[in-house]
């Protein structure tokens, strides 16, 4: 049996992937490597910190829209209503830069950095929005090609930074990237055409919305948590090397991660029939792809690691086993997530979300105090396979239960025929 009956979905992967390829190998290769030459290590720990705020913020808003938007297209279809969705990404926008800035306040961040900073929370916000445009079109080709534009804004961004040597300017290389992205986002959609009014679906989205936004928001923190726990617990410096100890394993999950959306995407259209043996299918063929990548991590990660930092290879050998299986281990339920968004009530996703954050926080807090950095990275696994074990239980039996509703709904129909 395949699990999908249309064969275009091996295409849009084969895009996400390269789309995914491209932003990761200019990011973790070429952006985050070259600043961490500029800085010492508790600059560089700082930056990653402040980043991962800042990347949190986005995915929350402009990533939550536009998985709430796929969600609730075909109801909007249905009664061929537009609206909403640009009214909740001025308000949320909004939000979003008065949050990163009252955070900047309490860091020692410059007037400049601070106003980059903001005005790249506003740019990426609208880019991670818009690209909802692409994927209810199935329109993978220009997926790929914002996301080559944002590649070589970022390295025309970087470019700058590192050989004029203004490290202060270092949100520039990010920024460059979302302007060129959001250009494009612009040019092709008609994210600036749809009105920002309100229709009868409004509380109805808000409300899909709002648990999506607190179980993003949820996921984010815990994404970058290993950032803003060491930073307080053991300092900036611990907080460069657990990342790059993590760094080959955080790849995987960055060039993973749109696949995730492929398949919420696919998930999302009528002619789409989900039941359990596919979504089993699913979770063993990522899982499968995970053990080649754990093998990968386990051979070659100080290799390849040292290549990319070779000033903080030293410190985070000792860490690369745990740090990468952790980061591998979050990837693996990351991908089950789409089916259990699609098929599940949206309050699991605070309920999944909530016991993942207790476990990592509980155990991330013990394990560093006991033992440091290994013991944050233990706890991490644990976290993550607490995790992959509710995603799969929950996901499990809110197929079931869709299963046997689209049954009796076919029963029905048949007998009205």
């Amino acid at each position: 049996m395949k699990v999908f009956k249309n064969k275009k979905i091996l295409k849009d992967f084969v895009l996400s992937f390269a789309a995914s390829f491209l932003m990761t190998g200019v990011t973790q290769l070429l952006l985050y490597p070259l600043l961490s030459r500029m800085m010492d290590k508790e600059q560089y720990g700082i930056i990653l910190t402040v980043t991962g705020v800042v990347n949190t913020i986005v995915a929350t808003v402009g990533g939550s829209l536009n998985n709430s938007r796929l969600v609730m297209n075909s109801k909007y279809d249905e009664r061929n209503l537009r609206g909403d969705f640009n009214l909740l990404l001025i308000v949320l926008s909004v939000i979003g830069v008065l949050a990163f800035f009252i955070f900047s306040l309490f860091n020692t961040l410059s007037s400049i950095v601070v106003a980059v900073l903001c005005f790249f929370v506003l740019i990426s916000t609208a880019r991670n929005y818009g690209t909802v445009f692409f994927r209810m079109s199935l329109n993978y080709t220009r997926v790929l090609i914002c996301s080559c534009l944002i590649a070589i804004g970022n390295s025309i961004g970087i470019g700058i930074v590192y050989f004029t040597k203004l490290s202060s300017l270092w949100p520039l290389a990010f920024a460059l990237g979302e302007i060129f992205g959001v250009s494009f986002v612009l040019l092709k959609t008609n994210l600036v055409k749809e009105k920002p009014v309100h229709t009868p679906l409004m509380k109805e989205t808000i409300k899909v919305s709002s648990s999506l936004m607190v179980a993003t928001l949820m996921a984010n923190i815990l994404t970058y948590l290993d950032r803003l726990v060491l930073l307080p617990l053991l300092g900036a410096e611990s907080v460069s090397i657990y990342s790059v100890a993590s760094f080959l394993g955080k790849s995987f999950g960055v060039v993973m991660l749109p696949l995730s959306s492929v398949l919420l995407s696919y998930y999302s259209q009528k002619s789409f029939y989900m039941d359990r043996k596919k979504f089993w299918i699913i979770n063993f063929l990522f899982l499968g792809i995970a053990v080649f990548f754990m093998a990968v991590c386990l051979f070659a990660s100080r290799f390849i690691t040292g290549l990319f930092y070779p000033t903080i290879i030293e410190d985070a050998s000792p860490f690369l086993l745990v740090a990468n299986a952790a980061s591998i281990l979050i990837t693996v339920g990351s991908m089950t997530q789409p089916a259990v968004l699609k098929y599940a009530k949206a309050r699991w996703q605070i309920v999944i979300q909530s016991i993942y954050l207790l476990c990592y926080l509980g155990f991330g807090f013990l394990g560093s105090k006991m033992y440091g950095l290994f013991g944050f990275g233990v706890a991490a696994i644990i976290a993550a396979l607490v995790r992959i074990f509710v995603l799969y239980i929950v996901g499990q039996f809110s197929i079931h239960k869709e299963t046997i509703a689209i049954n009796i709904e076919n029963n029905k129909n048949e007998e009205k025929n």
